[in-house]
């Protein structure tokens, strides 16, 4: 345009701008339609003819039912989402090489107009650009139905799997809670007892400290309480002294750095 000023060259009106930008256009989308019609073959254009096509017996076309993603998470979904990339993926579509000069950009598009356009619509274009659409449209979907069944899985996962055994696992310790408090009052008070005969300041055979704790829980149900709470809690972990003078737990980090030479 710097050019056509200094040089004072009439400079052409809008409309004609606008037909030169239209028809440049157009030729480059039509060499790109051309280039990725010329790797398919006969037996490959066929098969993606027959994707705007109906079946007999079916409501639509394949590639109609290809473009839908199961939407909510079951095993019936994930089992059609696993058939419904199986069926892609069977195609071999991606095993083809596309020509270099085609940019992924003008790939995109082409997956993105084929996603969204119609199947009349499809058939109303020229065989380059139909067949061009619909090779760009199949090579998206194989990644995203690939996509969808692990999101699904994920999802199945979370919400069916984990979610219900973390609310077996609630409901199990919110049953044993009374259970395990009930029998920590037992081992409470037997415990209570022994500390308080410790404070007598007088020595106490082992009979006499088990008559006094007898008194206050009977010996078969501290047996009983002791058998419960070992079931019901974990061990603790095992402490050891390190050089510092300060447990910690063995094992742990800090045990370890302690214990270097």
């Amino acid at each position: 345009m710097i050019w056509l000023r200094t040089g004072k060259v009439l400079l052409p009106g809008v409309t004609t701008l606008a037909r030169l930008v239209a028809r440049v256009r157009d030729q480059a989308l039509d060499r790109l339609h051309q280039a990725l019609f010329g790797v398919l073959t006969p037996r490959q254009r066929a098969i993606l003819e027959l994707l705007l096509e109906v079946p007999e017996g079916a409501r639509a076309s394949d590639l109609e039912r290809w473009r839908k993603r199961p939407s909510v998470a079951s095993g019936k979904n994930l089992e059609k989402a696993l058939v419904r990339a199986q069926e892609i993926l069977g195609l071999g579509l991606s095993a083809i090489t596309l020509p270099p000069e085609v940019p992924h950009r003008r790939l995109v598009d082409l997956a993105r107009y084929g996603m969204g356009a119609t199947a009349t619509a499809l058939r109303r274009h020229g065989p380059s650009r139909q067949l061009a659409t619909l090779l760009a449209t199949v090579l998206y979907l194989e990644g995203k139905s690939v996509d969808d069944c692990l999101d699904l899985l994920d999802l199945l996962m979370s919400t069916e799997l984990i979610g219900k055994a973390e609310t077996t696992v609630g409901k199990e310790r919110a049953r044993q809670h009374p259970k395990l408090a009930r029998h920590s009052a037992t081992l409470a008070a037997a415990v209570e007892t022994l500390l308080e005969v410790t404070e007598y300041g007088e020595e106490l055979s082992l009979e006499q400290v088990w008559e006094l704790i007898d008194a206050i829980v009977p010996r078969r149900e501290l047996k009983a309480a002791v058998a419960a709470v070992t079931e019901m809690v974990p061990p603790p972990t095992p402490m050891t002294t390190g050089r510092c003078g300060r447990c910690w737990p063995n094992g742990s980090a800090r045990f370890q750095a302690s214990s270097r030479p």
